[in-house]
């Protein structure tokens, strides 16, 4: 973005906000003046130091749209008659607001009409300005085919002196993740105006309307915007907010920080109410995806240091410790159930009762191949994904029918690792990696025998080229093993 400082006033307006960038992901309006950076106010610095407080990352600035000029003044259309030079006397420049009057030469031709700095172009000769780009913009207003008399409907920000501010939740990397919201307070009511997608705010919970009644246990009510920042700015890595949703008669929300974005590694990471670090999101082309981490894995150990059932902050504080060149962790590529075989032969499962869905039993058994000469004899599976992994079939006697496996059984985890959420190539890979032993996990309709051994028929094991060639049809895909 660009600021300028007035000479006379010394108030620092912002003149330019460029797309997708920091400003304008943050919602910064053009015309608008910047009040305060950090905590410094604008008007005690010089420009050369306000440049070099803005190159700080992340950085909290704190703003005020620009007033209108009279009260007198509505939205609406005005008609602007060129100068003798053809000029119009006036800048415009395209931010996140839409296309914002930004310069104005007093005494010109957009003077004369009734427009100011801070109007927003609504429509250009009847025309949506709106959906336009800004080279469509000027063209319409300057070009050659333009004319000599203009029609800019505007609006007129009726928000004067509504301060916004950009702050943040505590990160590993620079100390502050902003929380990507901004705030507008009126009447004692502090409302979100803005809430950025995937920021921390959003991820917290906090949306566009939102009125913020309590910040960590402080009642926010009818306090002045600067407290409202400053409980913001104090609230720490896991900052609650109680805030009201629907208007006057909505419902209220408690929220809870509980994730943080580590900047340098290039994840987003949450404690889980049950104490587990999970990672939520991974940047690509960071170090997180060049070290394979994947959303939904669970960090269990950092250089040393169990994260089990830590708060957000102890977590932070263990990643602020262990900074350097590597960071080892001990990563669990996909939490699971634990599966516990009971004794099936003296325990029998009975149908639930009458009315009520029976739910199915699940087991645990050992799966072993033997060696030939093309290397492990084939499973004798078939396999068929439709949310779930079901087992259509069996080709002879092989391994996973000698270890009790049976057709109509559903497949849900393999050595310990949990099946269910995984796609069917995903599953038929696993099963294709596995050795000479290991354990397959399924469940199986109720009422039914558990897991029987069984042994192999003489000669009768399925040979390697028994293999079954995969059918894929509309809803789902089969393969033999």
């Amino acid at each position: 973005m660009n600021i300028e400082t007035d000479a006379v006033s010394g108030v620092v307006k912002i003149t330019a906000v460029a797309p997708n960038t920091a400003a304008y992901r943050a919602n910064i309006p053009v015309g608008c003046e910047l009040v305060k950076i950090g905590s410094a106010p604008t008007y005690a610095m010089g420009h050369d130091a306000m440049l070099e407080a803005l190159k700080v990352n992340p950085v909290q600035l704190t703003i005020k749209r620009a007033a209108a000029s009279a009260a007198s003044r509505k939205s609406g259309e005005r008609v602007i008659t060129k100068d003798g030079n053809g000029k119009l006397g006036m800048g415009f420049a395209t931010g996140p607001e839409g296309h914002t009057v930004n310069k104005l030469a007093q005494g010109g031709a957009a003077w004369q009409a009734d427009i100011r700095v801070g109007d927003r172009i609504l429509k250009v000769n009847g025309r949506d300005a709106t959906v336009m780009q800004a080279n469509d913009v000027l063209d319409l207003i300057s070009g050659p085919r333009s004319g000599p008399v203009i029609k800019l409907a505007i609006h007129v920000d009726a928000g004067a002196g509504t301060n916004m501010v950009v702050s943040g939740i505590s990160s590993v990397h620079s100390g502050v993740e902003p929380l990507g919201i901004s705030v507008a307070t009126e009447g004692g009511a502090h409302v979100i105006t803005k809430a950025q997608k995937s920021s921390a705010g959003w991820r917290m919970g906090l949306r566009v309307g939102d009125n913020i009644l309590d910040i960590n246990s402080r009642a926010m009510a009818g306090v002045t915007h600067e407290a409202l920042l400053s409980a913001l700015q104090d609230g720490g890595a896991e900052l609650m907010m109680v805030v009201r949703r629907g208007g006057a008669q909505g419902r209220t929300h408690k929220l809870k920080n509980r994730s943080a974005f580590i900047q340098d590694l290039g994840l987003i990471i949450e404690v889980t109410k049950k104490g587990l670090v999970q990672v939520k999101d991974v940047k690509p082309g960071t170090a997180a995806d060049a070290a394979q981490l994947s959303v939904g894995d669970v960090i269990i150990d950092i250089n040393g240091k169990t994260v089990l059932k830590k708060s957000l902050t102890q977590v932070i504080a263990t990643l602020r410790s262990e900074l350097g060149p590597d960071v080892n962790m001990v990563v669990c590529s996909q939490p699971h159930e634990a599966v516990l075989e009971r004794d099936y032969e003296t325990k029998k499962h009975q149908p639930a009762a009458s009315g009520k869905k029976a739910k199915r039993p699940k087991y645990t058994v050992e799966v072993k191949r033997e060696i030939t000469a093309d290397g492990f004899e084939p499973l004798g599976l078939a396999l068929v994904t439709e949310g779930s992994h079901h087992i259509c079939g069996q080709v002879g006697r092989g391994p996973a029918f000698r270890a009790g496996v049976r057709q109509g059984d559903y497949l849900t985890a393999i050595n310990g690792v949990k099946m269910t959420k995984r796609d069917h190539e995903h599953v038929l890979q696993t099963l294709k990696e596995t050795t000479e032993s290991f354990t397959i996990s399924f469940t199986r309709a109720a009422g039914e025998q558990g897991p029987q051994k069984a042994f192999a028929e003489p000669a009768a094991a399925p040979a390697a080229n028994d293999v079954v060639d995969t059918v894929i049809t509309e809803d789902f895909e089969e393969v033999a093993f």
